[in-house]
């Protein structure tokens, strides 16, 4: 039962990495959505996705300190439900945990040359054309939901 529950936990954290990307892209989220399109029209814009690093980060605008209402309810409703079915909720943390910060390394990643995001070319190239299509590729490391949703879109 752990194992079907930490993959349950993998599914759930990725499906809220997912939305959490998707509602950046929404005017109603304020600060995020004003952060997330500075990384898209100025960080990293189309002309210019790739650079040696550091990673060219939105600054005190990133909204790091934003995320957690997005993030935090979805995640706390998942870790809620696996004790209500009388499991333990620390596995289910940890992966949780874990798909958050690959979210964030992996993403950052893809942005610098010369680290780890050169040794991830598909990712990158299925980020990028993010990038280009705003609308599409919302997964940074599982793009599973992009193709339930419909927003995937192959790399050019």
């Amino acid at each position: 039962m752990t194992t079907l529950l930490i993959l349950l936990s993998l599914l759930w954290g990725t499906l809220v990495g997912h939305a959490t990307h998707w509602a950046l892209h929404q005017r109603w989220t304020g600060p995020l959505y004003r952060a997330h399109m500075h990384h898209h029209g100025t960080a990293y814009p189309v002309r210019d996705l790739l650079g040696p690093g550091p990673y060219r980060s939105s600054g005190s605008a990133s909204g790091n300190l934003w995320f957690p209402p997005l993030v935090v309810p979805p995640l706390l409703a998942w870790l809620l439900v696996i004790r209500a079915l009388g499991h333990a909720w620390w596995p289910s943390l940890a992966v949780l945990l874990a798909v958050g910060i690959a979210h964030s390394v992996v993403h950052d990643a893809l942005h610098v040359t010369g680290g780890l995001g050169d040794r991830m070319p598909r990712l990158r190239a299925l980020h990028f054309e993010h990038h280009r299509r705003p609308d599409r590729n919302f997964g940074i490391v599982c793009f599973v939901w992009d193709r339930v949703f419909g927003t995937y879109r192959p790399p050019r």
